[in-house]
Protein backbone atom coordinates (compact mmCIF):
# COMPACT_ATOMS: atom_id res chain seq x y z
CA UNK A 1 0.00 0.00 0.00
CA UNK A 2 2.90 2.49 0.88
CA UNK A 3 4.65 1.65 -2.38
CA UNK A 4 1.85 1.81 -4.24
CA UNK A 5 1.19 5.81 -2.72
CA UNK A 6 4.78 6.65 -3.46
CA UNK A 7 4.57 5.69 -7.13
CA UNK A 8 1.28 7.61 -7.71
CA UNK A 9 3.03 10.61 -5.73
CA UNK A 10 6.34 10.28 -8.02
CA UNK A 11 3.38 10.27 -11.12
CA UNK A 12 2.11 12.89 -10.12
CA UNK A 13 5.08 15.25 -9.63
CA UNK A 14 6.13 13.76 -12.74
CA UNK A 15 3.58 14.93 -14.45
CA UNK A 16 3.06 18.00 -12.95
CA UNK A 17 6.39 18.72 -13.72
CA UNK A 18 6.49 18.23 -17.05
CA UNK A 19 3.03 20.13 -17.40
CA UNK A 20 4.79 23.19 -15.39
CA UNK A 21 8.39 22.89 -17.35
CA UNK A 22 6.73 22.54 -20.76
CA UNK A 23 4.82 26.15 -19.74
CA UNK A 24 7.65 27.60 -18.65
CA UNK A 25 9.48 26.09 -21.77
CA UNK A 26 7.50 27.78 -24.06
CA UNK A 27 7.26 31.18 -22.19
CA UNK A 28 11.25 31.15 -22.37
CA UNK A 29 11.33 30.43 -25.96
CA UNK A 30 8.57 33.10 -26.96
CA UNK A 31 10.61 35.81 -24.70
CA UNK A 32 13.62 34.81 -26.68
CA UNK A 33 11.72 34.69 -30.20
CA UNK A 34 9.91 38.89 -29.21
CA UNK A 35 13.25 40.14 -28.05
CA UNK A 36 15.11 39.14 -31.39
CA UNK A 37 12.14 39.96 -33.59
CA UNK A 38 11.98 42.15 -36.31
CA UNK A 39 9.77 44.16 -37.73
CA UNK A 40 10.05 43.50 -41.60
CA UNK A 41 10.70 46.62 -43.84
CA UNK A 42 7.70 49.07 -44.73
CA UNK A 43 8.11 49.82 -48.51
CA UNK A 44 7.50 53.91 -48.65
CA UNK A 45 8.78 56.91 -50.95
CA UNK A 46 10.91 59.32 -49.81
CA UNK A 47 12.32 62.80 -50.81
CA UNK A 48 15.71 65.09 -49.21
CA UNK A 49 15.30 68.62 -47.64
CA UNK A 50 16.47 70.90 -50.31
CA UNK A 51 17.75 74.73 -49.94
CA UNK A 52 16.04 76.85 -52.98
CA UNK A 53 15.79 80.36 -53.73
CA UNK A 54 12.86 81.68 -53.33
CA UNK A 55 11.22 85.38 -54.55
CA UNK A 56 9.85 87.17 -51.43
CA UNK A 57 6.28 86.62 -51.82
CA UNK A 58 3.48 88.11 -49.25
CA UNK A 59 0.09 87.06 -50.38
CA UNK A 60 -2.97 88.88 -49.42
CA UNK A 61 -6.84 89.16 -49.91
CA UNK A 62 -8.40 92.51 -50.67
CA UNK A 63 -11.20 94.42 -53.19
CA UNK A 64 -10.63 96.68 -56.05
CA UNK A 65 -11.95 99.99 -55.94
CA UNK A 66 -12.16 102.73 -58.52
CA UNK A 67 -10.13 106.06 -58.41
CA UNK A 68 -13.30 108.20 -58.86
CA UNK A 69 -17.06 107.42 -58.04
CA UNK A 70 -19.83 109.07 -57.78
CA UNK A 71 -23.49 109.04 -58.07
CA UNK A 72 -24.85 111.17 -60.74
CA UNK A 73 -27.31 113.81 -59.39
CA UNK A 74 -29.09 117.17 -60.66
CA UNK A 75 -28.25 120.23 -58.78
CA UNK A 76 -31.39 122.07 -60.39
CA UNK A 77 -35.18 121.33 -59.86
CA UNK A 78 -36.52 120.66 -63.45
CA UNK A 79 -38.21 118.09 -66.43
CA UNK A 80 -35.91 115.91 -68.03
CA UNK A 81 -35.49 116.98 -71.82
CA UNK A 82 -32.22 115.12 -73.13
CA UNK A 83 -30.32 111.87 -72.40
CA UNK A 84 -27.28 111.61 -73.91
CA UNK A 85 -26.17 108.22 -72.73
CA UNK A 86 -27.24 104.76 -72.57
CA UNK A 87 -26.73 101.90 -69.55
CA UNK A 88 -22.39 101.23 -69.67
CA UNK A 89 -21.14 103.76 -71.87
CA UNK A 90 -17.55 105.34 -71.40
CA UNK A 91 -17.93 108.82 -71.00
CA UNK A 92 -15.36 111.65 -71.36
CA UNK A 93 -14.70 113.85 -68.58
CA UNK A 94 -17.22 117.27 -69.42
CA UNK A 95 -19.35 115.23 -71.80
CA UNK A 96 -22.91 116.00 -71.43
CA UNK A 97 -25.59 113.25 -69.67
CA UNK A 98 -28.57 115.04 -69.26
CA UNK A 99 -30.33 118.31 -70.37
CA UNK A 100 -32.94 119.45 -68.33
CA UNK A 101 -35.86 121.91 -69.50
CA UNK A 102 -34.46 125.59 -69.77
CA UNK A 103 -37.54 127.41 -71.39
CA UNK A 104 -38.20 129.38 -68.85
CA UNK A 105 -34.60 130.37 -67.19
CA UNK A 106 -33.74 131.72 -70.60
CA UNK A 107 -36.76 133.72 -70.41
CA UNK A 108 -35.85 134.95 -66.66
CA UNK A 109 -32.28 135.14 -67.99
CA UNK A 110 -33.21 137.71 -71.38
CA UNK A 111 -35.58 139.92 -68.68
CA UNK A 112 -32.69 140.34 -66.41
CA UNK A 113 -29.93 140.99 -69.14
CA UNK A 114 -32.30 143.94 -70.30
CA UNK A 115 -32.15 145.06 -66.74
CA UNK A 116 -28.81 144.99 -66.32
CA UNK A 117 -27.89 147.27 -69.58
CA UNK A 118 -30.58 149.70 -68.39
CA UNK A 119 -29.17 149.92 -64.48
CA UNK A 120 -25.24 149.58 -66.65
CA UNK A 121 -26.97 153.31 -68.81
CA UNK A 122 -27.92 154.86 -65.61
CA UNK A 123 -24.97 153.99 -63.64
CA UNK A 124 -22.05 155.77 -66.46
CA UNK A 125 -24.87 158.12 -66.80
CA UNK A 126 -24.78 159.36 -63.16
CA UNK A 127 -20.54 159.38 -63.16
CA UNK A 128 -20.45 162.22 -64.92
CA UNK A 129 -23.33 164.31 -63.38
CA UNK A 130 -21.98 162.91 -59.71
CA UNK A 131 -18.53 165.19 -60.67
CA UNK A 132 -20.45 167.94 -61.21
CA UNK A 133 -22.65 167.61 -58.57
CA UNK A 134 -26.18 167.27 -60.97
CA UNK A 135 -26.70 164.50 -58.76
CA UNK A 136 -25.79 163.10 -54.98
CA UNK A 137 -23.41 160.52 -54.22
CA UNK A 138 -25.99 158.80 -52.48
CA UNK A 139 -27.69 158.53 -56.06
CA UNK A 140 -24.75 157.06 -57.72
CA UNK A 141 -24.24 154.59 -54.93
CA UNK A 142 -27.89 153.55 -55.39
CA UNK A 143 -27.05 153.40 -59.33
CA UNK A 144 -23.83 151.46 -58.43
CA UNK A 145 -25.49 148.69 -56.10
CA UNK A 146 -28.37 148.42 -58.74
CA UNK A 147 -26.19 147.67 -61.48
CA UNK A 148 -24.31 145.26 -58.75
CA UNK A 149 -26.79 143.49 -58.34
CA UNK A 150 -28.75 143.35 -61.80
CA UNK A 151 -25.01 141.79 -63.17
CA UNK A 152 -25.25 139.26 -60.06
CA UNK A 153 -29.09 138.34 -61.54
CA UNK A 154 -27.97 137.73 -65.11
CA UNK A 155 -24.87 135.43 -63.69
CA UNK A 156 -27.21 133.62 -61.31
CA UNK A 157 -29.23 132.63 -63.88
CA UNK A 158 -26.89 131.72 -66.60
CA UNK A 159 -25.09 129.42 -63.68
CA UNK A 160 -28.40 128.07 -63.31
CA UNK A 161 -28.86 126.83 -67.33
CA UNK A 162 -25.15 125.97 -67.10
CA UNK A 163 -26.03 123.31 -64.44
CA UNK A 164 -29.54 122.17 -66.28
CA UNK A 165 -27.09 120.57 -68.31
CA UNK A 166 -25.39 117.63 -66.32
CA UNK A 167 -21.97 116.39 -67.58
CA UNK A 168 -19.30 113.76 -66.26
CA UNK A 169 -17.20 115.13 -63.79
CA UNK A 170 -14.45 112.72 -64.96
CA UNK A 171 -13.64 109.82 -67.62
CA UNK A 172 -15.48 106.88 -66.87
CA UNK A 173 -17.88 104.10 -67.57
CA UNK A 174 -21.90 104.65 -66.64
CA UNK A 175 -23.52 102.35 -64.61
CA UNK A 176 -27.48 101.40 -64.92
CA UNK A 177 -29.78 104.49 -66.33
CA UNK A 178 -32.37 104.97 -63.20
CA UNK A 179 -34.18 108.11 -65.29
CA UNK A 180 -36.50 108.96 -67.85
CA UNK A 181 -37.71 111.59 -70.93
CA UNK A 182 -39.83 113.72 -69.27
CA UNK A 183 -39.25 112.93 -65.28
CA UNK A 184 -39.15 116.03 -63.14
CA UNK A 185 -36.25 115.24 -60.95
CA UNK A 186 -34.92 117.22 -57.78
CA UNK A 187 -31.66 117.44 -56.51
CA UNK A 188 -29.82 114.51 -54.56
CA UNK A 189 -32.43 112.41 -56.70
CA UNK A 190 -30.14 109.34 -58.04
CA UNK A 191 -29.89 109.04 -62.11
CA UNK A 192 -27.31 106.91 -62.51
CA UNK A 193 -23.34 106.26 -61.50
CA UNK A 194 -20.32 106.77 -62.61
CA UNK A 195 -16.76 104.57 -62.48
CA UNK A 196 -13.66 105.82 -63.35
CA UNK A 197 -11.59 102.18 -64.50
CA UNK A 198 -8.34 102.72 -65.07
CA UNK A 199 -6.12 102.90 -63.10
CA UNK A 200 -8.45 101.25 -60.45
CA UNK A 201 -6.76 100.64 -57.11
CA UNK A 202 -6.31 97.32 -54.75
CA UNK A 203 -6.62 97.59 -50.96
CA UNK A 204 -5.59 94.51 -49.18
CA UNK A 205 -4.34 94.03 -45.74
CA UNK A 206 -1.14 92.40 -44.40
CA UNK A 207 0.07 90.89 -40.79
CA UNK A 208 2.45 93.60 -39.01
CA UNK A 209 5.56 91.16 -39.40
CA UNK A 210 5.91 92.31 -42.80
CA UNK A 211 5.54 96.12 -41.90
CA UNK A 212 9.41 96.36 -42.42
CA UNK A 213 9.73 94.18 -45.40
CA UNK A 214 6.90 96.45 -47.82
CA UNK A 215 7.77 99.46 -49.63
CA UNK A 216 5.99 102.31 -51.42
CA UNK A 217 6.57 101.11 -55.06
CA UNK A 218 7.46 97.82 -54.92
CA UNK A 219 5.62 95.45 -57.82
CA UNK A 220 2.04 93.61 -57.10
CA UNK A 221 0.56 91.13 -58.71
CA UNK A 222 -2.98 90.50 -58.99
CA UNK A 223 -5.33 87.64 -59.65
CA UNK A 224 -9.06 87.63 -59.72
CA UNK A 225 -11.95 84.46 -60.22
CA UNK A 226 -12.88 86.23 -63.65
CA UNK A 227 -9.67 85.34 -64.97
CA UNK A 228 -8.11 82.26 -64.08
CA UNK A 229 -4.42 82.56 -64.25
CA UNK A 230 -4.18 85.85 -65.94
CA UNK A 231 -2.09 88.40 -63.57
CA UNK A 232 -2.37 92.01 -63.48
CA UNK A 233 0.83 93.76 -62.46
CA UNK A 234 0.76 97.04 -60.04
CA UNK A 235 2.82 98.45 -57.80
CA UNK A 236 2.50 100.01 -54.23
CA UNK A 237 1.61 103.83 -53.24
CA UNK A 238 0.79 104.00 -49.82
CA UNK A 239 1.06 102.68 -47.04
CA UNK A 240 -1.12 102.62 -44.10
CA UNK A 241 0.18 104.94 -41.06
CA UNK A 242 -0.84 102.88 -38.38
CA UNK A 243 -1.90 99.04 -37.14
CA UNK A 244 -5.21 97.68 -36.67
CA UNK A 245 -5.02 96.78 -32.74
CA UNK A 246 -7.68 94.44 -33.29
CA UNK A 247 -6.36 92.54 -36.18
CA UNK A 248 -2.64 93.19 -36.35
CA UNK A 249 -2.93 93.49 -39.37
CA UNK A 250 -1.95 96.84 -41.63
CA UNK A 251 -3.61 98.43 -44.86
CA UNK A 252 -1.79 98.70 -48.19
CA UNK A 253 -2.84 100.54 -51.24
CA UNK A 254 -1.79 99.50 -54.55
CA UNK A 255 -2.07 101.21 -58.45
CA UNK A 256 -3.30 98.78 -60.86
CA UNK A 257 -3.53 99.67 -64.89
CA UNK A 258 -6.57 98.49 -66.95
CA UNK A 259 -6.35 99.49 -70.18
CA UNK A 260 -8.57 96.66 -71.27
CA UNK A 261 -10.85 97.14 -68.57
CA UNK A 262 -10.74 93.78 -67.31
CA UNK A 263 -11.57 94.77 -63.78
CA UNK A 264 -14.20 96.56 -61.94
CA UNK A 265 -14.41 97.89 -58.64
CA UNK A 266 -16.04 95.41 -56.39
CA UNK A 267 -14.00 92.49 -57.64
CA UNK A 268 -12.60 90.18 -54.74
CA UNK A 269 -8.48 90.04 -55.69
CA UNK A 270 -6.10 88.07 -54.79
CA UNK A 271 -2.91 89.90 -54.36
CA UNK A 272 0.85 89.21 -53.74
CA UNK A 273 3.71 91.90 -52.99
CA UNK A 274 7.03 91.30 -54.71
CA UNK A 275 9.67 91.99 -52.78
CA UNK A 276 12.88 93.09 -53.61
CA UNK A 277 15.22 90.15 -52.69
CA UNK A 278 15.10 86.26 -53.14
CA UNK A 279 15.65 84.03 -49.76
CA UNK A 280 17.27 81.24 -49.80
CA UNK A 281 14.29 78.99 -48.10
CA UNK A 282 14.25 75.15 -46.49
CA UNK A 283 11.92 73.25 -49.11
CA UNK A 284 9.31 69.59 -48.85
CA UNK A 285 7.13 68.37 -50.91
CA UNK A 286 3.61 68.97 -49.46
CA UNK A 287 2.84 65.27 -49.08
CA UNK A 288 5.78 64.75 -46.54
CA UNK A 289 3.89 66.62 -43.88
CA UNK A 290 0.89 64.89 -41.81
CA UNK A 291 -0.87 66.33 -39.28
CA UNK A 292 -2.33 65.65 -35.53
CA UNK A 293 -3.99 67.45 -32.66
CA UNK A 294 -0.43 68.99 -31.70
CA UNK A 295 1.09 70.31 -35.01
CA UNK A 296 2.52 69.29 -38.18
CA UNK A 297 4.87 66.23 -38.39
CA UNK A 298 7.09 64.23 -40.38
CA UNK A 299 9.08 61.19 -40.50
CA UNK A 300 12.71 61.13 -41.04
CA UNK A 301 14.62 58.37 -42.27
CA UNK A 302 18.27 57.80 -40.97
CA UNK A 303 19.96 54.56 -41.67
CA UNK A 304 19.75 51.66 -39.62
CA UNK A 305 22.88 50.85 -37.38
CA UNK A 306 25.66 48.85 -39.14
CA UNK A 307 24.87 44.87 -39.06
CA UNK A 308 20.84 45.40 -39.11
CA UNK A 309 19.18 42.36 -40.67
CA UNK A 310 16.37 42.12 -42.59
CA UNK A 311 13.58 39.02 -42.11
CA UNK A 312 12.03 37.67 -45.13
CA UNK A 313 9.68 39.33 -46.96
CA UNK A 314 6.48 38.44 -48.89
CA UNK A 315 7.31 37.72 -52.46
CA UNK A 316 5.98 40.97 -54.06
CA UNK A 317 8.28 43.32 -51.41
CA UNK A 318 11.23 41.90 -52.15
CA UNK A 319 10.71 42.12 -56.28
CA UNK A 320 10.34 45.53 -55.35
CA UNK A 321 13.34 46.37 -53.68
CA UNK A 322 15.76 44.23 -55.17
CA UNK A 323 14.52 46.13 -58.46
CA UNK A 324 15.08 49.66 -56.84
CA UNK A 325 16.56 50.13 -53.99
CA UNK A 326 19.56 47.64 -52.43
CA UNK A 327 17.94 44.95 -49.57
CA UNK A 328 21.12 45.92 -47.53
CA UNK A 329 19.57 49.90 -47.47
CA UNK A 330 17.38 50.04 -44.50
CA UNK A 331 16.06 52.84 -42.64
CA UNK A 332 14.12 53.59 -39.20
CA UNK A 333 12.18 55.89 -38.77
CA UNK A 334 11.58 58.89 -36.45
CA UNK A 335 9.21 61.30 -35.83
CA UNK A 336 9.72 64.79 -36.09
CA UNK A 337 7.61 67.74 -35.52
CA UNK A 338 8.00 71.08 -37.64
CA UNK A 339 7.13 74.68 -38.57
CA UNK A 340 5.86 75.25 -42.23
CA UNK A 341 5.65 78.63 -44.15
CA UNK A 342 4.21 79.47 -47.56
CA UNK A 343 3.47 76.55 -50.03
CA UNK A 344 3.96 77.21 -53.80
CA UNK A 345 2.36 74.18 -55.59
CA UNK A 346 3.58 70.96 -54.43
CA UNK A 347 6.50 72.48 -52.26
CA UNK A 348 6.36 73.58 -48.74
CA UNK A 349 8.50 75.95 -47.33
CA UNK A 350 10.23 74.47 -43.82
CA UNK A 351 11.22 76.74 -41.25
CA UNK A 352 12.13 75.14 -38.70
CA UNK A 353 12.34 71.31 -37.52
CA UNK A 354 14.55 69.64 -39.94
CA UNK A 355 17.89 70.62 -41.61
CA UNK A 356 19.30 70.48 -44.97
CA UNK A 357 20.16 67.02 -46.45
CA UNK A 358 17.57 65.11 -44.16
CA UNK A 359 15.69 62.51 -45.69
CA UNK A 360 11.69 62.59 -44.98
CA UNK A 361 9.00 59.76 -45.86
CA UNK A 362 6.66 61.24 -48.50
CA UNK A 363 3.91 58.32 -48.75
CA UNK A 364 3.23 55.76 -47.09
CA UNK A 365 2.95 57.44 -43.74
CA UNK A 366 -0.20 55.71 -42.59
CA UNK A 367 1.88 52.78 -42.11
CA UNK A 368 5.02 54.30 -39.33
CA UNK A 369 5.70 54.70 -36.31
CA UNK A 370 9.26 55.57 -34.52
CA UNK A 371 11.71 52.68 -34.71
CA UNK A 372 9.72 51.33 -37.92
CA UNK A 373 12.27 50.01 -40.40
CA UNK A 374 11.87 50.95 -43.67
CA UNK A 375 12.96 50.63 -47.72
CA UNK A 376 12.58 53.13 -50.12
CA UNK A 377 11.23 52.89 -53.77
CA UNK A 378 10.13 56.30 -55.44
CA UNK A 379 8.71 54.44 -58.21
CA UNK A 380 5.36 54.12 -56.00
CA UNK A 381 5.35 57.79 -55.44
CA UNK A 382 5.37 59.44 -58.92
CA UNK A 383 3.75 63.13 -58.27
CA UNK A 384 7.06 63.59 -55.93
CA UNK A 385 8.24 67.48 -56.67
CA UNK A 386 11.11 67.35 -59.61
CA UNK A 387 13.46 69.54 -57.57
CA UNK A 388 13.74 66.80 -55.10
CA UNK A 389 16.31 64.26 -56.48
CA UNK A 390 15.76 60.43 -55.79
CA UNK A 391 16.61 59.83 -51.84
CA UNK A 392 19.12 56.49 -52.86
CA UNK A 393 21.62 59.18 -55.72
Amino acid sequence: MKKRMALMIIALIIIFGGVFGWDFMRSYFAKQYMAHFRQPPVTISAATVKLKKWQGLVPAVGTLYSYESVNISPQQAGQVQEIYFKSGDIVQKGQPLLGQNIELNIQTLKSQQAQLALSKITYERYIPLAKKSFVSQSQLDQALAQYQEDEANVGQSEEIINEKTIRAPFTGKIGIRKVNLGQYVSPGDKLTSLQSLDPLRAVFYVPEQYFPDIKVGQAVKVTVEAYPGKEFPGKVVAINSQINSNTRNFSIEANIPNKNLELFPGMFANVTVILPAAKNVMVLPQTAISYNLYGNIVYVLTPAPKGYTIPPLPKKDRVKIQSNTPPKTVYIVKTAYVKTGEQRGNTVEILSGLKVGDLVATSGQLKLLNDTPVVINNSINPAIMPAVINAEE
